[in-house]
C-alpha cells in the first residue's frame, strides 16, 4: 500500500490517497483518484495520454513535466501531490472609441 498526500484548489473530498501495490506511478493515481470524484474528472486528456490542460499537476512542489518519467514517475510513501485548476486568462478586450 502506497499513501500519498493529495492537495488541490478544489475539494477532492480527501487529502491522502491511499492506492494497493508496492508501486505506484502518477498515472494511475490521477486515474483512480479521477474515478473516485462525483462526478468522475477526467485529469488525463483522452487523446494525449497527458495531463488535461485544465490542470497544473505537480509533485513534491515541482511540476510533473520536469520531472524523469512524468506520468511514469513512481511515487513512493508521503509524496506531495498538488492538483489545481489552471487559472485561464482573460479579461475585458480593448473597446475601439
Amino acid at each position: 500500500m502506497v499513501r500519498v498526500r493529495v492537495e488541490s484548489n478544489f475539494d477532492l473530498g480527501s487529502d491522502t490517497v491511499e492506492l494497493p501495490g508496492e508501486s505506484v506511478t502518477l498515472h494511475r493515481l490521477l486515474s483512480e483518484l479521477g474515478q473516485l470524484q462525483q462526478p468522475p474528472v477526467d485529469f488525463l486528456d483522452r487523446q494525449t495520454g497527458d495531463v488535461d490542460d485544465l490542470f497544473v499537476v505537480t509533485v513534491n512542489g515541482r511540476e510533473y513535466k520536469d520531472l524523469p518519467g512524468r506520468l511514469n514517475l513512481t511515487l513512493t510513501e508521503g509524496d506531495r501531490v498538488r492538483i489545481e485548476v489552471a487559472i485561464l486568462g482573460g479579461g475585458q478586450g480593448e473597446t475601439a472609441s
